[in-house]
């Protein structure tokens, strides 16, 4: 109701617009949290498009964030739609090893594992040490039977888990 209200008095107000997703998502109302985070999008791409300085990343990256998840872990779950919210969430933050990492797993779960191979190795590239970006690499090994690389991984996630204690 506030955040309604919010918006209401403020219609350019998009953070009150991605918490009402939030808010619909966790009642599982899904096509209103859907709407909502669109609502966020169209603001900020038509607010932006009439500026010449281009797409603020802010609440435009946590909209498409929003919706690439709640399109892959949802009962409204669409992962054709998950990985075009997830590579415009890139296009916005390239270097960002999460979101790299988030668009690798999308592809691991929609079975293209070369595209989530590219991904899993760019995030991993960003952050090397990153446990669970190194797991998700070798489950998508294992998953494709490229044991040897897999089992290369475990290895150096072992490694990288002691060094962690010897810190």
């Amino acid at each position: 109701q506030e955040n309604q209200k919010i918006i209401t008095i403020n219609p350019n107000d998009e953070f009150a617009g991605l918490d009402m997703g939030r808010i619909y998502e966790d009642r599982g109302e899904f096509d209103k949290a859907i709407q909502e985070y669109q609502k966020v999008i169209t603001r900020k791409t038509n607010k932006n498009s009439m500026a010449s300085g281009g797409v603020d990343s802010g609440s435009l990256t946590l909209a498409y964030d929003a919706l690439a998840s709640l399109y892959t872990h949802s009962p409204k779950k669409n992962l054709g739609k998950a990985l075009v919210f997830s590579k415009k969430v890139l296009s916005i933050e390239p270097k960002n090893p999460n979101k790299q990492y988030n668009l690798g797993s999308i592809y691991f779960l929609a079975f293209q594992y070369a595209q989530a191979e590219k991904h899993l190795n760019i995030a991993i590239n960003l952050d090397p040490e990153n446990h669970t970006f190194n797991s998700s690499l070798a489950d998508l090994y294992q998953t494709t039977g490229k044991y040897d690389k897999a089992l290369n991984i475990y290895h150096k996630i072992l490694q990288l888990l002691e060094a962690d204690e010897n810190r």
